[in-house]
């Protein structure tokens, strides 16, 4: 019973020590200290909220822009697209994609609505009832839709 004990205090001090480490250093570089996110997550929990904080401290500069519809950009890239004529809100798949690191695209799509979600969450103004997630923006290759 004393080394369970003494294993449970050690596992949640390694929780409270990488959940210091994200607040001081960021996911990644946490990440990196224990090897790769997959075992950050396992550490921490793979929870949603885990999983969609690790993924937006890859989006660096997000902002919106106002052309004839509003766009969320990040690094130059529209990573979501809304419509003047209410027609919803469109999502670059490759361009969110191409923001993450190769091994995470699993991950990014295991989460991918919640990750939309959060972005919209973020910049309301890109609200709308029904979001369509394309391959990219030649919108030939339509992956999803669903409704907020």
């Amino acid at each position: 019973m004393k080394k369970l004990i003494r294993k449970v205090l050690k596992e949640e001090s390694l929780v409270k020590t990488l959940l210091n480490n994200i607040e001081q250093d960021g996911w990644k570089d946490t990440a990196e200290l224990v090897g790769d996110p997959e075992i950050l997550l396992s550490i921490l929990g793979k929870s949603k909220e885990n999983v969609i904080s690790f993924l937006m401290s890859y989006f660096n500069d997000l902002h919106i822009e106002k052309r004839n519809e509003l766009h969320l950009m990040d690094g130059g890239l529209t990573l979501i697209q809304t419509s003047n004529w209410g027609l919803g809100t469109k999502v670059f798949d490759s361009y969110l994609r191409s923001r993450l690191d190769k091994n995470l695209w699993g991950l990014y799509l295991e989460f991918r609505r919640d990750l939309i979600k959060e972005l919209i969450s973020r910049f309301p103004e890109l609200h709308s009832k029904e979001i369509t997630i394309y391959k990219d923006s030649g919108l030939y290759e339509k992956y999803d839709t669903f409704n907020i």
